[in-house]
């Protein structure tokens, strides 16, 4: 278990029950699709690979204890070259990511994954998508 620095309720505990109770009817209600970029689990060590998969996340995420050492083990086993924290999940520094990590809690830091992408020489996946 891992306390983090200025929050002041429990997250990913059974103690969340009354929020996932609340919340449920509502993540129920999204159309969520398969991934189209891989996205890998926090609760389990998995790639998720369908819209269900997705939503079975975001309803355990508030109750089931977490492990981001399953998400960051998946993206090293796909060489992953960056990742971005978007929000105030993971202060910087508090974990060993095994490569180049940018946080962004404000718009303004977008201007820094883009850099660390160009900086990192980052080649864009063959997805099928567009590049930013």
């Amino acid at each position: 278990m891992t306390l983090m620095p200025g929050r002041g309720i429990a997250q990913h505990t059974p103690l969340r029950a009354p929020y996932r109770t609340f919340i449920e009817p509502h993540i129920d209600a999204i159309g969520f699709a398969a991934p189209r970029l891989p996205v890998m689990s926090c609760l389990d060590r998995k790639q998720l690979a369908s819209g269900d998969d997705v939503r079975d996340l975001f309803r355990r995420n508030p109750t089931d204890p977490i492990s981001l050492p399953y998400v960051y083990d998946g993206m090293r086993e796909r060489d992953v070259q960056l990742g971005v924290v978007v929000g105030p999940a993971i202060p910087a520094g508090m974990l060993r990511i095994p490569f180049p990590v940018v946080h962004v809690e404000q718009p303004e830091h977008i201007e820094k994954v883009v850099s660390s992408v160009f900086e990192l020489g980052i080649e864009y996946p063959e997805t099928g998508l567009a590049p930013c």
